[in-house]
């Protein structure tokens, strides 16, 4: 995950489940080696691999205290429209 926030995998029903990975550092940002692991997901026809920065969760509404979060993002992306072509 180099850091970053787990995966999204938006199925073609439009469900929307997080990938379970284990969390890592930030490549780089240590002068040890990483300890690196691998993970399989099986994607069929319609299923979209999402990936995104804590900038897309972390984000604010006007308030500037409530957080857009994971499952807004999930939210975002999954549910019927999934289905719709991208243009």
């Amino acid at each position: 995950s180099g850091a970053h926030p787990p995966a999204l995998l938006r199925r073609a029903d439009g469900q929307v489940e997080v990938v379970n990975v284990k969390p890592a550092m930030m490549l780089g940002s240590v002068p040890v080696l990483p300890r690196v692991t691998d993970a399989s997901l099986q994607l069929g026809p319609g299923d979209t691999l999402v990936c995104y920065s804590d900038g897309y969760h972390e984000a604010t509404a006007p308030d500037g205290a409530t957080q857009f979060g994971v499952e807004g993002l999930r939210r975002a992306v999954g549910g019927a429209r999934t289905n719709l072509p991208l243009d």
